[in-house]
């Protein structure tokens, strides 16, 4: 059972070298990283009790580290600047840890640039990974699919209340009134897909 978080304008509760599509490699944006972004979606916090009320899983007493923010969410990275991808942070508000989908290792750019590799699975805040996640169709608006060029290779990964982790996006996919999609598990509820129950968040599509 697939669980939006984002996407109809509230949130229940709102963070070898690989090639991307579009030749763009993953040690390219690891040697740029930097902390920055606008806020794409708040969701109000009304918003998050009606879905509640529609009989939504229990959350384990979950909590809002900022209450007027979604527990999970979405930002773009503004000091990201390449024109074929965006660079999103994703962000958990929420005193509960969550589970994603990535594959590789976690990056983390430490003062003076020097680049490290913490070992999986909990993510370092402001860590980059390449993350899973679904984008749709300008036709089919409603019809998300996995964008997803890497093969079975798949780790799961944590991320604790209060932390970010970055990862990068095809600029066309957040084009033109485009969504992209990310599926999370709550921590108790075990890897992705196990549980029969998932979560959703969207960003909204940027011109």
């Amino acid at each position: 059972m697939r669980i939006p978080h984002q996407g109809d304008g509230f949130s229940e509760s709102p963070r070898g070298q690989m090639e991307m599509k579009g030749g763009f490699s993953l040690l390219q944006f690891i040697e740029s990283l930097c902390i920055g972004g606008i806020f794409l979606l708040v969701a109000p916090i009304a918003g998050s009790t009606e879905v509640v009320k529609q009989g939504k899983p229990d959350t384990g007493g979950c909590s809002l580290l900022d209450s007027q923010l979604p527990s999970i969410y979405l930002i773009r990275d503004t000091d990201w600047d390449e024109p074929k991808t965006i660079r999103m942070i994703l962000r958990n508000n929420s005193s509960c840890n969550v589970t994603l989908t990535i594959t590789g290792e976690q990056t983390i750019v430490k003062p003076g640039g020097k680049i490290s590799q913490p070992p999986l699975p909990v993510a370092e805040d402001g860590a980059s990974v390449v993350l899973r996640y679904q984008v749709n169709s300008v036709k089919e608006p409603r019809a998300f699919i996995d964008y997803w060029p890497y093969g079975d290779t798949v780790s799961s990964l944590t991320l604790n209340g209060g932390r970010s982790i970055k990862f990068l996006v095809k600029a066309e996919h957040l084009q033109r009134g485009r969504q992209i999609a990310v599926a999370f598990n709550y921590e108790w509820e075990g890897f992705i897909g196990s549980s029969g129950v998932e979560h959703i968040v969207y960003s909204p599509g940027m011109l």
